[in-house]
This record gives structure tokens, C-alpha cells and sequence, in this order.
């Protein structure tokens, strides 16, 4: 181990603080109401091609946080209309992409869900 393990007396810390909550208020968050500015991942990127591997799949999620921060909007919809790849494949990419999205504290938001089922949903807190 390189380090040193000691304790501090908590009286003697004047305050806690993490960088999550020294950001200005607004500048990674997002309202589920901020769906009609989101920024909308379809059946254009949702396409077999894209969710076969993993390197795609990395790809994908990494130009899609690259947009979502340039363009300010941490609101992502899941647009699953006519999207035509396996459920597998498609749950893949979404445990893939949340993690960086709560990284930026980006949100998403599932719509015209044919494919993935409920219980995934709610075990993944979309």
C-alpha cells in the first residue's frame, strides 16, 4: 500500500464537500420534462450494426456523450419506434450507456417501448 491510514477528529473538519456539489445548480442536471429538448437515439442509431459488439457499442455510447455535452442537453430519449435489433443486444447498449450518462448526470427517458420489458426497466431506474 502506498499510502497512510490515520483519523481526524470530525470537529476538526469545517466542511464536507465533494465536486458534485460545488457545481453551480442546473449545470449537469436534467428534469424529465427537458424530453422535448432531449436528444432523441433512434432506430437510425439503434441499428444491429451499431449493438453487435462491443467496440460498436462503446463507439456509440462515446459519440452520443459527446454530443450530449456540446450541446448542454443531459436529457436522453430513448426513442425505441421501429427499431429493429434483438432485446439482448438493446438491454447491452442501455447497461453500457447509463453508467456514462450518471457520470455527466445525464437523464434518460424510454418512449414507444416495444422491445425491452418492464422488470429491466425498473431494475435499471428508467
Amino acid at each position: 500500500m502506498n499510502g497512510n491510514f490515520g483519523y481526524i477528529k470530525t470537529k476538526k473538519i469545517t466542511e464536507k464537500e465533494t465536486k458534485r456539489t460545488s457545481m453551480e445548480d442546473g449545470d449537469f442536471t436534467s428534469n424529465v420534462s427537458d424530453i422535448f429538448s432531449a436528444i432523441e437515439i433512434n432506430k437510425n442509431t439503434l441499428k444491429l450494426e451499431n449493438l453487435n459488439d462491443f467496440a460498436k457499442r462503446k463507439e456509440t455510447v462515446s459519440n452520443i456523450i459527446s454530443d450530449i455535452i456540446s450541446k448542454g442537453k443531459f436529457t436522453v430519449n430513448l426513442n425505441l419506434e421501429n427499431v429493429e435489433a434483438p432485446r439482448e443486444k438493446l438491454e447491452r447498449f442501455v447497461i453500457e450507456l447509463l453508467p456514462r450518462l450518471k457520470e455527466i448526470g445525464g437523464n434518460v427517458v424510454v418512449t414507444n417501448n416495444n422491445i425491452l420489458d418492464s422488470s429491466f426497466l425498473v431494475q435499471n431506474g428508467l
